[in-house]
């Protein structure tokens, strides 16, 4: 269980640098102090995947991870600020992720394929649309080559779930 308390300016700050998203980044807020800015304290608490969404996870060579949202109790949450947690509880924080792009359903069905979406979406139950952030990662690693990683938050606040996708792979660079 982790819980970080992060100023909602902060977490929209950097793009993707040559991770070959395609999408187009979301508008930066007005940077403003962090005296007037209230910080959201968000706990996410990793709950069990099902066996049908483990097997399609497995499948598709993804890692997916469902984190409870336990603080707070109700209302909506950022889904910046949620993902930046989940990437602390969920993702390898060693690596140099950086916000990439807020996404549309369609655009995260592309990215990630209609039967894992369905298969979060069968899990969550409750028929409400989520909002999506994706970030990512890209280092060389050969002199024409580079590993890459991109790390998907969808954010269900009625269900009161965060549920993450990291897809790791590599490319030409």
């Amino acid at each position: 269980m982790k819980r970080l308390a992060l100023p909602s300016f902060v977490l929209a700050t950097a793009m993707f640098m040559g991770c070959g998203s395609g999408v187009e980044p979301a508008p930066q807020p007005e940077s403003t102090s962090t005296t007037s800015q209230p910080l959201t304290y968000i706990e996410l608490v990793e709950t069990a995947l099902d066996a049908q969404l483990a097997a399609t996870a497995a499948q598709a060579g993804v890692a997916v991870h469902a984190l409870e949202i336990n603080e707070p109790v109700s209302g909506p949450v950022s889904v910046t600020e949620a993902a930046a947690v989940a990437l602390e509880v969920a993702a390898d924080t060693r690596l140099p992720w950086q916000y990439g792009a807020t996404l549309t359903r369609a655009q995260v069905r592309a990215a990630l394929g209609t039967t894992l979406v369905n298969d979060i979406e069968r899990y969550i139950n409750t028929g409400e649309s989520y909002s999506a952030v994706v970030y990512g990662w890209s280092y060389p690693t050969a002199p024409d080559y580079c590993t890459t990683g991109h790390f998907y938050a969808l954010v269900f606040n009625q269900a009161r779930f965060v549920m993450t996708v990291e897809v790791n792979g590599g490319r030409d660079c």
